[in-house]
Order: C-alpha cells, then sequence, then structure tokens
C-alpha cells in the first residue's frame, strides 16, 4: 500500500507538475508520512519484525540466482488469478491509457500499472505471493471499467460483450463453488485421490476452502481434552498451537475463548503477534513453568525435554460426506521447563 502514494506523486509528476507547487499535495506526502510513524515506532521496539517479514520473502529462498522466467511466473499467476478475463481487460485498458490525455484516467494508471510492475521486477528475485500485487487493481479495476464502457461504443463491442460476459459467468460460477464446496466436494474428491498414511486429507490440494472448514470440530475436542484433564490434574490446562495461525483459531473457537499460545517462533515457524505479547511460553518460560498445556500442532522431538510428559497425540479428523476435509494433531505436555535455544526442528526462524 505505501507504493500508492509513490504512484499519486507519478502522476503529479509527469501529468500535473504545477501541482506540486501547491500545498495540496505536501499535505498529502506530510500525512502519509505521520501514518508511518506508529508503523516505524512499533517495529523498532520488536527487532523491525515487519521488515525482517518482507524483507525475508523479497530475497526468496532460493539463492542468490537470477530467476530468468520469475515475470512470465508472475504474470501467468494473475492471469489465473484473475480468471484470465479480467486480466486480458487490465492489459488492455492500461496499454490504450499509458498516452491518455484524460486526468482521470491518468491517475488510474499510475495508481496502477507501475505498482504492479514493481511487482513483476521483483519476481526476478523471488515468487512472493499471488495476492501481493493487490494495490495495483484498486484503481486497476475502475481503469478496465472506463476501457470496457469505451469499447461498448465501438466497432467490436459484440466481442468485448462476449468476452466481458463470459468472465462474469465464470466468476459466479467460482464464486459459487466457493460459498458452496459440497457441490464439488464429491468431484475433487475423486481427482485429487484416495486418502493415504502420509497424505490423510489429499482434497486440500484441489480444494481452497478445506482450509476454513472443521474448526468446530476441533474445538470440541480439545474442549473434552481440556475437561478431562482439569479433573485429573486440578488445575486449567493452558491452550497453544505451533503453527502462527493456530492460536487465533482455537481463541475464536474454544469455550469460554481461552487465552491461548504459539509455540512457533520455537519450532521455526513464522513469527506472530503472539510472539510480541508477554508473557509467552517461547520468551518468558519461567512463568509458565510447571504447567499443563493442551497444544495442536506438530509434536516436539523425543528429547527436546520441553515437558516432563507428553502424552500420545489424539488425532482428530473432520469429515464432511464421508471425506476427510481437515487433520489435526491434540497433544497434552505436562510439567512445562522451557524451550531451548535453537528451534526444535531444522531451518531457520521465519518472518
Amino acid at each position: 500500500m505505501v507504493l500508492l502514494p509513490c504512484g499519486v506523486f507519478g502522476y503529479l509528476l509527469f501529468t500535473r507538475r504545477d501541482e506540486l507547487k501547491r500545498p495540496g499535495f505536501w499535505v498529502f506526502a506530510l500525512g502519509s508520512a505521520l501514518g508511518l510513524v506508529p508503523v516505524l515506532l512499533w517495529n523498532w521496539a520488536n527487532d523491525w519484525v515487519t521488515f525482517r517479514h518482507v524483507g525475508t520473502q523479497a530475497a526468496g529462498t532460493s539463492g542468490s540466482g537470477i530467476r530468468w522466467l520469475g515475470p512470465l511466473t508472475f504474470a501467468v499467476g494473475q492471469a489465473g488469478f484473475l480468471i484470465g478475463v479480467w486480466f486480458v481487460v487490465w492489459v488492455a485498458a492500461a496499454w490504450c491509457a499509458r498516452r491518455t490525455a484524460d486526468p482521470a484516467v491518468a491517475f488510474l494508471w499510475w495508481t496502477s500499472v507501475p505498482v504492479w510492475s514493481v511487482f513483476a521486477v521483483a519476481s526476478f528475485k523471488a515468487s512472493g505471493q499471488i495476492n501481493w500485487p493487490a494495490a495495483a487493481y484498486v484503481t486497476g479495476f475502475v481503469l478496465c471499467v472506463a476501457w470496457v464502457r469505451d469499447q461498448l461504443g465501438g466497432q467490436n463491442h459484440k466481442f468485448v460483450m462476449r468476452f466481458v460476459g463470459s468472465g462474469v459467468a465464470v466468476g459466479i460460477v467460482l464464486s459459487t463453488f466457493v460459498h458452496f464446496p459440497g457441490l464439488m466436494r464429491s468431484a475433487l474428491a475423486s481427482a485429487a485421490g484416495a486418502p493415504t498414511e502420509k497424505d490423510p486429507t489429499p482434497i486440500r490440494k484441489l480444494d481452497p476452502t478445506a482450509r476454513l472448514r472443521g474448526w468446530k470440530t476441533l474445538a470440541r475436542e480439545v474442549d473434552a481434552i481440556r475437561a478431562r484433564v482439569r479433573a485429573e490434574t486440578g488445575e486449567e490446562p493452558l491452550v497453544a498451537g505451533t503453527v502462527w495461525n493456530m492460536p487465533g483459531a482455537l481463541g475464536v473457537y474454544c469455550s469460554g475463548h481461552p487465552e491461548t499460545y504459539s509455540f512457533g517462533l520455537a519450532m521455526a515457524d513464522r513469527h506472530s503477534q503472539y510472539d510480541v505479547w508477554h508473557p509467552n511460553p517461547v520468551a518468558d518460560a519461567q512463568a509458565f513453568r510447571g504447567r499443563t498445556f493442551v497444544f495442536v500442532g506438530d509434536g516436539l522431538p523425543s528429547d527436546a525435554g520441553v515437558f516432563g510428559r507428553v502424552e500420545q497425540p489424539t488425532l482428530v479428523f473432520h469429515h464432511e460426506e464421508g471425506i476427510p476435509v481437515a487433520v489435526w494433531w491434540v497433544w497434552v505436555g505436562h510439567d512445562f521447563r522451557g524451550f531451548p535455544d535453537k528451534p526444535l526442528w531444522p531451518g531457520r526462524p521465519r518472518y
């Protein structure tokens, strides 16, 4: 999003340079700069974690070489992300508007195409995530609407209507399947293959909505284990996850919305807000010594010494229409002793 003010500056510099002499632009620039101050202060106090996160992803993990096919891969990914049709429309709109005399269209171009291009150039180094250039489409889609409007008044209006209409139809179909995944679950399960011991939920490779499913099933099992531990030990067990996104889900769906914790930093997983909240079991072990944890995710190495005793895990499956959609491992660790200084699994901490 920081690139959007840069796009506005480019628009003014190349199309309306006189505006740079007026106070309005500098009020805008000062407001943008002041808005960044809390972000910078927070990062300064927290080991610049945001910058490390972005820097790690931008640098890539495949070495220092150049990815010569990176921009092509990036463009293909964006085309798929925009159902093909809208990507073609965006490219056509951007091309037609590159030398426009209309200041409104020029503004849309400068706040879309240069932002997108930054990520295209960055793809020479790292693959990135498919959603990274999303800011380019905030104004880019308005630019597309302007282009379609102009085309409907020209000689190719029938072709454009059919082309855009196909994009609308595909979008409606895909949106329907996303909102009602049961309509395609059986077909996707057949295409994904039968579950195996190594891959108990193969449908997740084809169904992106699977990650949204089963959280209440998991929470019920975690609550049952919490109740058992409470009855056996007389104390309230703490709840944790071993990956960055698990504590939030457990805190939402478990009974009573318990305070939850993350083991992720000690497991070489990416940072999360749970690592900067204190006390937490990774950074402040003394505050949790002797406690019992119910935690979800990967197990701990047998020689880690994090707990005095760890029970055998409970395997929790979530099925829909008889198809395994999600699976979790739930562990109970007694007598917490703290994490070693080095990550428990090979690799480096991720940002």
